[in-house]
């Protein structure tokens, strides 16, 4: 069976949000992604869940008691969506080229 490719994306490219908002990663209105993500979730509701998320991944058994299950892989791909918006912030943000760092040393 052969791979197919996303027409717009080399393989290296952060796919979730490029699929959900349909463009380009570096093309991708971060300011809306980040809108959209704490109008679903508050920053604090958010930051609170990432550290119940993270003590419920290190547990050995069963601890997550934010409602159902479902709810921690919702807010996974929320955590996804939020890291991969800010590694795309940090590309745009980073105008300097590898050439330009090679020349400052």
């Amino acid at each position: 069976m052969k791979k197919t490719k996303h027409p717009l994306l080399p393989e290296h490219w952060l796919s979730q949000l490029a699929y959900q908002y349909q463009c380009h990663p570096l093309q991708l209105n971060c300011e809306k992604v980040i809108k959209d993500l704490f109008k679903e979730n508050p920053p604090q509701e958010l930051a609170t869940a990432i550290d119940q998320f993270c003590i419920a991944a290190l547990t050995e058994g069963y601890t997550w008691q934010q409602g159902s299950p479902a709810n921690a892989l919702h807010l996974s791909k929320n955590i996804e969506l939020l890291i991969e918006v800010a590694y795309l912030l940090y590309r745009k943000n980073d105008t300097t080229t590898i050439s330009d760092k090679i020349l400052v040393k």
